[in-house]
C-alpha cells in the first residue's frame, strides 16, 4: 500500500475515536453537573471539535495528488515564456507610446517592420505589441498569421492565397490577376471587422533579396488600399484599427527591398507606411532584474540567493553576448537546472 493511503487509514481510525470521545462528552452533558464540571466538559468539547476538524483537513489534502516535479515545472516553464517580453524592449515601448496615444478610442493604422528577428528576439517583440494593443486599444484583437516555409520565397500571392484560406475566399490565383485577387481580400477583411476590433496580420518571412519587390508591392498595392477604406467605413463601425508586423528572420535587409519612400519614422508617423521598430541586445542589469521578478527560482525547494541570481546573469550575458534568442535558450537552461 502507497505511504498516503496507510496514513490516511490511520488519520480515519484517529477521528472515529475522537468522534466517539465528542459523542460521550456530549452524553455527559445531559446528566446534572456542577458549574466547574460543565465549563471542564465545554472546554473538553471545543477541543475535540478542532482536532475532528484538523483531522479531516489533514485527510483531504492527503487525497488530493501532489503535484508532480514535472507539472510543477511546465506551470514554471509557461510563465518564464509568458514573460520573457518583459526583459528588455525600451525602444519598443517608447513607439509604441507615440503609435498608439493618437489611435485609442478612434480609427487608425500601424505597420510595424522588425529585422534579424530570429536572432534579436522578435517573436518576444510582437508578443509586447499583442500586450500592448490590449492594454491600450481594447480586447477586440483580431490576430492573423502569415508564414512561409524555409523553401519557399515570400511573393504577393503567397500572401493572398493563405489570407483567401482563412477567409474561405474562393479566387483564381493567377499571376496576371493580382489586383483582382488582392482588392477581393481587402474587401472580405473590411467587411469581415466589428466596431472596436483591432485587425494584426503578422508575416513571418525568412529573408528578402536584395531587389525584392515584396515590400513595395505590400505597402502600395495592398496596405495603402486596406487604410484607405477607413475613412469611409468610420460611420457604420467605430474604432476599427489596422496594423502589420512583417518580420524579416535573417539576413540582410537592403535598401533596394525597403526604400525610404515606402517608410516613416516616430516624428513623421504614417499608418499606411513601414515603421521599423529597433530591437537591443539585452543589458546584464535587465536579465538580472528579470530572473529576480519572473523566474520563481527565489522561492523554490532549492531557491537561489541574491548573489546566486547575480552570478547567474552574469555568466548568461557574458555567452551570449546579450543576444536575445542566446539569452533565451541560455536562460531556459539555467533555470531548468535548478528547478530539477
Amino acid at each position: 500500500m502507497e505511504v498516503n493511503g496507510l496514513l490516511i487509514q490511520q488519520k480515519e481510525a484517529y477521528q472515529k475515536t475522537l468522534l466517539k470521545k465528542y459523542q460521550a462528552a456530549y452524553a455527559q452533558m445531559s446528566k446534572t453537573l456542577s458549574d466547574t464540571e460543565k465549563i471542564n466538559l465545554e472546554e473538553e468539547i471545543k477541543q475535540l471539535e478542532t482536532s475532528i476538524q484538523a483531522t479531516q483537513r489533514e485527510i483531504n489534502e492527503l487525497r488530493v495528488p501532489q503535484k508532480s516535479e514535472s507539472e510543477s515545472y511546465r506551470q514554471l516553464s509557461n510563465v518564464w515564456e509568458e514573460e520573457l517580453h518583459k526583459i528588455n524592449y525600451s525602444k519598443v515601448e517608447s513607439a509604441l507610446n507615440t503609435i498608439f496615444k493618437p489611435l485609442k478610442r478612434r480609427e487608425g493604422s500601424a505597420l510595424f517592420f522588425i529585422r534579424k528577428s530570429q536572432d534579436m528576439g522578435g517573436k518576444w517583440c510582437i508578443q509586447k505589441i499583442k500586450h500592448r494593443i490590449q492594454s491600450d486599444l481594447g480586447s477586440g484583437l483580431v490576430p492573423r498569421s502569415i508564414g512561409f516555409s524555409s523553401f519557399q520565397n515570400a511573393d504577393a500571392m503567397g500572401v493572398l492565397s493563405r489570407l483567401a484560406e482563412r477567409y474561405i475566399i474562393d479566387m483564381p490565383v493567377e499571376q496576371n490577376n493580382l489586383k483582382g485577387c488582392t482588392q477581393a481580400i481587402i474587401k472580405r477583411i473590411i467587411d469581415s471587422l466589428e466596431s472596436g476590433q483591432i485587425f494584426l496580420l503578422e508575416i513571418q518571412l525568412y529573408r528578402l533579396q536584395p531587389h525584392d519587390s515584396f515590400l513595395k508591392w505590400f505597402v502600395n498595392d495592398f496596405w495603402m488600399p486596406l487604410v484607405s477604406q477607413l475613412p469611409a467605413i468610420s460611420s457604420q463601425k467605430r474604432n476599427i484599427r489596422l496594423m502589420a508586423v512583417l518580420a524579416v528572420q535573417g539576413g540582410t535587409v537592403s535598401k533596394g527591398c525597403l526604400s525610404s519612400d515606402l517608410c516613416c519614422n516616430k516624428k513623421n508617423f504614417n499608418g499606411s507606411k513601414i515603421f521599423e521598430l529597433t530591437l537591443q541586445r539585452w543589458t546584464e542589469p535587465e536579465i538580472c532584474d528579470w530572473l529576480f521578478d519572473f523566474s520563481g527560482l527565489t522561492a523554490q525547494v532549492k531557491r537561489l540567493n541574491d548573489d546566486q541570481i547575480e552570478q547567474m546573469a552574469e555568466n548568461i550575458h557574458y555567452v551570449t553576448g546579450g543576444i536575445p534568442n542566446k539569452v533565451y535558450h541560455e536562460l531556459m537552461n539555467a533555470m531548468t537546472h535548478c528547478t530539477s
